[in-house]
């Protein structure tokens, strides 16, 4: 089953829901695609702790924006579509299988030169249901600092090669977050996130140029892989690619990421350059 739709085929069939995963409320009252509702990020947030919500309040959260468990999704953001993906995490771990992610996201609709709207959509409240969490998708700092020597688990750093080296502690979009330290976690090989997708788009490459990629990092289907980043956003692409695209079985997502792991005590951390 295929969990991203291109931009044709949703102009060409036009029955989905489309939400906007918004990071900042402005972004989509700036402008959205015509139609969309807005999922505030905070929406898929802990009130009272970094971490995911807990199944109710998701329930109630995304019931109350009008979304309901016969609708089909189609996710999309700004910011290279990051959280997209990443709401398509954690709605999967949830096991929802009514979303899709827009390939090309909201860049490729305004590149297109496509209609969008302004004015803000709602809808009904509504009964939205998820399963309790399956958090096989997700792994913890404390299982990656016990397996760090451990040859059949291979991580990716899907930072930018300037966060990865040392040389800068937060991508430019969150320069104000900056970790206490710059690096990263022992073994891991870098693949930027954004390195997945076609040059100058936000469209995904086509599996066997990501497959290349992988194998030149050598990454193989055969293991066992975890993904990260910051805070988890950006790493969601990588793991959706790995999984969803070219069908790894086993891998997994640290979203404690650089913001868990950079302020830690006691974290090993390898940095160039700095």
């Amino acid at each position: 089953m295929r969990f991203t739709i291109g931009i044709d085929e949703l102009l060409e069939d036009p029955g989905a829901l489309l939400v906007e995963v918004a990071p900042e409320p402005a972004l989509y009252e700036h402008w959205h695609l015509p139609g969309a509702i807005m999922m505030p990020l905070e929406a898929l947030g802990h009130p009272s702790r970094r971490d995911v919500a807990p199944r109710r309040l998701l329930e109630e959260r995304l019931g109350g924006l009008g979304i309901s468990d016969e609708d089909e999704l189609v996710l999309y953001s700004d910011l290279g579509n990051r959280y997209a993906y990443y709401a398509f995490w954690i709605l999967w771990c949830h096991g929802s299988r009514n979303a899709r992610v827009l390939d090309g996201g909201k860049a490729g609709w305004k590149k297109r030169g496509l209609p969008r709207e302004v004015e803000p959509r709602s809808r009904p409240a509504s009964r939205f249901r998820l399963d309790d969490p399956d958090w096989s998708d997700r792994i913890s700092m404390g299982e990656l600092l016990s397996r760090l020597e451990d040859p059949s688990l291979r991580i990716i750093d899907a930072r930018s090669p300037e966060e990865y080296s040392g040389r800068e502690g937060a991508p430019p979009d969150h320069l104000y977050e900056q970790p206490l330290m710059w690096g990263h976690m022992p073994g891991a090989v870098n693949i930027p996130w954004d390195s997945l997708y076609r040059d100058g788009t936000e469209e995904l490459k086509d599996p066997g140029d990501v497959q290349r990629t992988l194998l030149d990092a050598g990454i193989r289907k055969d293991q066992e892989v975890a993904v990260y980043c910051r805070t988890g956003a950006r790493a969601s692409l990588p793991w959706f690619c790995l999984r969803h695209v070219l069908g790894f079985p086993r891998v997994r997502l640290y979203d404690g990421g650089w913001a868990e792991w950079g302020n830690a005590m006691g974290t090993p951390i390898e940095r160039r350059g700095r």
